[in-house]
């Protein structure tokens, strides 16, 4: 790779990963699009950002993915995309290994061993980028933990005080899994899901669901294949928001 100069030049390669989270706020910054928010310490920050990033573009790594994931944790590049990017690599790290805790407690050991620069932050108004992702693995390691696989088709839950099982019932939706992940994320866009992460979205609500087709819905699959979907599957969805539009429309005649 050539010698990198400025954000327009730091493109990924197939074996490399995707620096769009990355180079956001470089590219903001070069727009102007935040003149009105730029500081001395901001511009100071992105002078940092696009050296180290430079820096990374000329090496060589074993695990591309890994350290890039570790620069934003040094950088403390606390963006709400590259919170989101570092948790897809975790969650691509763990989904359909067979001990995925054994991964998230290696994955927790191995960030809290990540150096962070000292006074640098990208939005002092938003948690740590270190904290943040500490946080998430800590919440999905005790997800896990609750979770009983079993072929019954109904997610236990230990109750309090008791050493019986506590037997959750689940909603039955007419969605595949695919259609009820992007019926949740249009959700989140509409804002009735205030939850800023699309996987502990997923996580939360995969065990309380059931299809015609699937009596455990997947959180990964549910994840990875909602934007995936046929015209088919995004008609149906439209035809489905359309009935509830005009249910509030009824609502609103009284």
């Amino acid at each position: 790779m050539q010698e990198s100069t400025g954000a327009a030049e730091l493109q990924s390669s197939p074996a490399q990963p995707n620096l769009v989270p990355a180079t956001e706020p470089i590219r903001l910054f070069f727009e102007g699009s935040c003149a009105e928010n730029v500081t001395y310490r901001w511009y100071d920050y992105m002078k940092d950002l696009l050296a180290e990033l430079g820096a990374w573009a000329n090496s060589t790594f074993k695990d591309p993915e890994w350290e890039m994931i570790s620069l934003l944790l040094y950088m403390n590049l606390n963006s709400r995309r590259c919170r989101a990017a570092c948790v897809k690599y975790i969650v691509d790290s763990t989904d359909g290994i067979d001990d995925p805790l054994d991964k998230l407690e290696k994955l927790l050991k191995e960030i809290c061993r990540q150096e962070v620069k000292p006074n640098t932050v990208f939005d002092s108004r938003q948690t740590s980028l270190k904290a943040h992702l500490l946080e998430w693995i800590s919440t999905e390691m005790d997800f896990t933990r609750r979770t009983i696989a079993a072929g019954t088709g109904m997610e236990t839950l230990p109750e309090a005080g008791h050493d019986k099982l506590l037997r959750v019932k689940k909603i039955l939706s007419s969605l595949t899994v695919p259609e009820q992940g992007a019926w949740i994320r249009a959700e989140m866009e509409a804002g009735a899901i205030l939850n800023e992460e699309f996987k502990e979205v997923t996580d939360i609500l995969a065990p309380v669901y059931k299809t015609p087709h699937s009596t455990n819905p997947s959180s990964g699959t549910m994840y990875r294949k909602s934007g995936e979907l046929s015209v088919q599957s995004l008609k149906k969805l439209q035809g489905m928001a359309k009935a509830m539009d005009r249910y509030f429309g009824e609502l609103m005649k009284g």
